[in-house]
């Protein structure tokens, strides 16, 4: 995409899911992608990642890893953030999924007019998620994302 000095706005509105199954946990190394799953790759001239929101049927808390993939070779991994997951979070009765890019779990991400947090990725960049520790076996997390691309 040329640069210009008029706006630019999504042309494309997007959704996309992922799940972990009994997964392993993902050990952070600036090189390995082993147990990530991607979940966004930025499109042709990039994306804006609006939402992503993670349920478990895991009878324990898992902690959750949003990974970012700059050039979404796996050779430059960095972490946007980490997070918690309550126990049966949006799986059962009375208990919430987790907005992953609320204030108080991904601190530092820009913030759009509606004071909402987002995720620009460039294009081919991807963004994984992985367990921090490994789940319950039988059990799995769900991650739903809504994204723009440009």
């Amino acid at each position: 995409m040329s640069y210009s000095n008029v706006p630019i706005f999504t042309q494309a509105i997007k959704t996309a899911s992922a799940s972990l199954s009994a997964a392993s946990a993902w050990t952070p190394a600036v090189n390995s992608t082993t147990n990530l799953v991607a979940l966004v790759t930025g499109g042709t001239n990039g994306s804006r990642v609006t939402s992503i929101i993670l349920a478990t049927t895991d009878t324990a808390a898992n902690n959750v890893f949003l990974v970012l993939d700059p050039g979404g070779a796996g050779t430059a991994l960095a972490i946007l953030g980490q997070v918690n997951v309550p126990l049966q979070s949006g799986t059962t009765a009375s208990v919430l999924a987790v907005d992953a890019l609320s204030s108080t779990v991904t601190g530092g991400l820009p913030v759009d007019n509606n004071g909402k947090r987002f995720i620009h990725l460039a294009a081919t960049y991807k963004l994984y998620i992985s367990v921090v520790g490994a789940m319950t076996a039988g059990k799995v997390l769900f991650a739903a994302a809504q994204y723009e691309n440009y």
